[in-house]
């Protein structure tokens, strides 16, 4: 039984020290959070224009870019 509680925990710090060190060495290509404003917004509707959930409280209104409040298209 110890043994096995030996392997668990090994495995544990293996996976987390490595996980660890792959995003360090990506941090140094690419940024690894968004700006604020798509964490604020969120990705469904920053990347894709459109809102996953439309009911409830934290629901927001996405607009086509070609509308406007003065008598803009739809």
């Amino acid at each position: 039984m110890l043994t096995q509680f030996a392997s668990v925990l090994i495995v544990l710090a293996y996976s987390g020290g490595m996980t660890f060190v792959l995003l360090k060495l990506l941090s140094l290509v690419m940024p690894l959070r968004l700006g604020e404003r798509h964490e604020g917004l969120g990705l469904d509707v920053t990347d894709h224009g459109e809102e996953a959930y439309t009911h409830g409280d934290g629901a927001i209104l996405v607009k086509p870019k070609e509308f406007s409040m003065a008598g803009g298209r739809l």
